[in-house]
């Protein structure tokens, strides 16, 4: 009842389509019900870039809701436009059909609006990744979890490492393919090329894997130099994995895991 209420007050129109009423807290207090947000233009024009002290993780996350921009998404000079809503507000009514109204294919349609805006805005995509998932689409999910990761979903590595992690307790080979997909579209990214060589290790692919986690070996991360030495495990060649685990102590000496499995390979 909120929102029609504050209409009112305004003297605005309330559209037919909110299910609230006006309170009357005023004395006499109406709104007229007419149809009045197709028949709204609202324009999106090209925007800054954001400036580099700004963009902090509270920035990320506005940009990701759609609130503020990344980068200058719109060319400059171009002006573009859609009856009623811009691209937040499609995504936000995308969450409202899903989560409240409980209406999957309007949601749908909205975030796919909101796409024809701006087809590299992270939210809508993100948010039709889920639906993907959530009817077990794992191969359209994991087209648009990744399509978000490249336009800079936040946290990225991690949202891929936790639907990999779930797709692989029913279907390893979806999981494969996602964290394969992930690794060959950021070669640079550790994260993605440790967890493509470990999934590959599981499923006995221990050559594959090696050689995927080979450039890994000198990392200064612990966490890459111990899943090189996991790998190692799949071939079972011990030397390397003592290698391994020595120079991942070396990076770090508290580690009682890892000295507990140095100690436990024979000599």
């Amino acid at each position: 009842d909120v929102a029609p209420t504050l209409l009112a007050l305004l003297g605005a129109p309330v559209d037919p389509r909110m299910k609230g009423k006006v309170i009357p807290v005023v004395s006499g207090l109406d709104a007229g019900r007419r149809e009045v947000l197709s028949r709204i233009v609202v324009s999106t024009v090209a925007a800054q870039k954001l400036d580099p002290k700004a963009a902090d993780e509270n920035a990320r996350k506005l940009a990701a809701l759609g609130y503020i921009s990344p980068s200058a998404r719109v060319a400059e000079g171009v002006v573009k436009s859609s009856a009623g809503l811009t691209k937040s507000a499609l995504n936000n009514l995308g969450v409202y059909f899903r989560f409240t109204a409980g209406d999957e294919p309007r949601a749908r349609a909205a975030w796919t609006e909101a796409l024809k805006l701006d087809p590299s805005y992270s939210s809508p995509l993100i948010n039709l990744a889920r639906l993907a998932k959530d009817r077990g689409d794992r191969s359209d999910a994991s087209r648009l979890l990744l399509r978000a990761a490249a336009s800079g979903l936040p946290d990225a590595e991690s949202t891929v490492e936790r639907w990999a992690s779930e797709f692989e307790k029913s279907d390893r080979l979806a999981a494969t393919r996602l964290l394969r997909d992930a690794h060959l579209a950021h070669p640079n990214s550790e994260v993605y090329r440790r967890d493509y060589a470990l999934i590959l290790a599981r499923g006995n692919r221990c050559r594959e894997a090696v050689e995927t986690i080979a450039p890994l070996e000198r990392s200064s991360s612990v966490e890459s130099v111990n899943a090189a030495a996991a790998v190692e495990v799949c071939l079972n060649r011990p030397e390397r994995i003592r290698d391994l685990l020595s120079r991942s102590l070396a990076l770090d000496p508290n580690q009682p895991r890892v000295r507990d499995a140095l100690a436990s390979i024979p000599q």
